[in-house]
């Protein structure tokens, strides 16, 4: 005996499967397309680089922390104060709302 039902529902998976897999297929091909035109870009851009580099090279500096340029007063009298900076903070959250009285 022919069932319509069953010969119906393996056609539609078999249709299914087969465009699933021409989508498959163009969306690998779309994904080359996009990588291909990714590394065309960056190799032009590479190769940009290199040329205006060879014609216009950086000059490379040794860096120099500010710290190092500024000269410091060692002299203890034109300090005012202890010579080191004493930073009075709460431990905890309760000792500070002890000290305000909340």
């Amino acid at each position: 005996m022919f069932n319509v039902y069953a010969f119906d529902r393996k056609r539609t998976k078999a249709q299914n499967s087969l465009n699933e897999d021409c989508k498959l297929a163009q969306l690998k091909d779309r994904m080359r397309v996009h990588r291909e035109r990714l590394y065309d870009n960056y190799t032009k851009r590479i190769s940009d680089f290199i040329l205006h580099m060879e014609k216009q090279p950086i000059k490379i500096n040794a860096y120099v922390t500010p710290i190092e340029n500024v000269g410091r007063v060692t002299d203890p009298a034109k300090f005012k104060g202890k010579a080191h900076i004493v930073v009075k903070d709460y431990k905890t959250h309760r000792e500070r709302l002890v000290v305000k009285g909340i």
